[in-house]
């Protein structure tokens, strides 16, 4: 029986970061992924501290802004590859009044040190910009399927991984212990993200006090789609109803689409089809 102190199911960015948080804690543990899909693989990989819907900021933001992007410059420097790259990131304004309530937002305290003051006029002539930009500062972007493959590697060669899907039905509980085949943990730590849904040890649902069923856990869809554009060489993130992220190779990827009832992680016709309308635009 091989003891550790924790068993981790799942590693997509929480199960990397629960890793590494434990590691820095001199933890002993095993994680089990079979790496098929995570959600943290398609995302955008997007750090960015400001909903740029309303010119609001991100709850919490300059504490996360400072820890996550020290988090993955560290991350970089251990596993010796590149995974966060500093990328500004523009608000394309649709009007004149969103230009004045960008620039009564960045003379906030909480937004003056995101928000760059001025307009930035638009000299790209594949970009539909009359009104100029925003420009977001200490925004960025992370390579999150080489963060996915790299910390992998790394976790396989450390002898901290289990490249095979979690069985729950063998998982028991022993004296104060969890016990899962040939390993014996102190605590199990489930970083499943939809695919929690799956998990029998999480309730799905409960009954409310008008004696009707409500759900515990509600996935969330989105879809992103990639298009190679030569001619925009755009070198910064763009955003309005939607995110144009710059991948290198004249390569982008557009998105995303938001999605509640849709439990598959199928792509679907119709979320292209809305990302290209946008896209147009």
């Amino acid at each position: 029986m091989i003891k550790v102190d924790y068993i981790i199911v799942g590693l997509g960015i929480a199960g990397i970061s629960i890793c590494e948080e434990l590691e820095k804690n001199n933890k002993q543990f095993i994680a089990f992924d079979k790496g098929d899909y995570t959600s943290t693989i398609v995302s955008a990989g997007l750090i960015n501290p400001v909903v740029l819907k309303r010119f609001t900021p991100v709850w919490n933001a300059s504490s996360h802004i400072s820890t996550s992007i020290l988090f993955y410059n560290n991350l970089s420097k251990k596993i010796a590859i590149p995974l966060f790259e500093d990328m500004p990131m523009l608000r394309i304004f649709k009007s004149i009044e969103e230009q004045n309530n960008w620039m009564v937002a960045s003379d906030k305290n909480e937004l003056s040190n995101f928000l760059h003051p001025e307009i930035i006029s638009n000299n790209n002539p594949n970009i539909n910009a009359p009104f100029g930009f925003g420009k977001v500062k200490s925004t960025g972007k992370i390579d999150t399927s080489l963060l996915i493959k790299s910390y992998k590697e790394y976790l396989l060669n450390n002898n901290c991984l289990i490249n095979e899907a979690f069985n729950y039905k063998e998982l028991q509980q022993e004296n104060n212990f969890i016990v899962y085949n040939n390993y014996r943990a102190n605590k199990i730590i489930f970083s499943e993200g939809y695919a929690t849904k799956n998990n029998p040890y999480f309730p799905k649902k409960i009954i409310n006090n008008k004696n009707t069923s409500e759900k515990l856990i509600i996935p969330n869809k989105g879809e992103y789609i990639i298009v190679r554009s030569p001619k925009l060489q755009l070198n910064a993130m763009l955003k309005t109803s939607l995110f144009i992220i710059p991948l290198g190779e004249n390569l982008y990827k557009v998105g995303a689409t938001y999605d509640r009832e849709d439990e598959t992680i199928k792509t679907t016709k119709n979320a292209k089809t809305e990302l290209v309308i946008k896209l147009k635009k």
